[in-house]
């Protein structure tokens, strides 16, 4: 019966064009409105965390680097 519901909303959206922003209006956004009716997108704070992630990475291996430098350099 859930399923007949959603399908019954995503139908009523046909032909309306609806804004698009990644970060705020995608469409796993789209389909979270229309199953649990909350606009909700885990994926933008999924990257958000690996790109931290991936720069406090890169931040410690350049320190790194930059000591041994210094050391050979003595």
């Amino acid at each position: 019966m859930v399923r007949c519901k959603i399908v019954q909303r995503a139908e009523q959206l046909v032909g309306q064009e609806l804004p698009y922003s990644l970060p705020c209006e995608n469409c796993e956004h789209f389909v979270n409105e229309l199953r649990y009716g909350v606009a909700r997108s885990d994926q933008i704070p999924d990257a958000v965390k690996t790109i931290q992630a991936a720069l406090l990475a890169a931040t410690v291996f350049v320190r790194i680097l930059r000591a041994r430098s210094k050391r050979k350099k003595q």
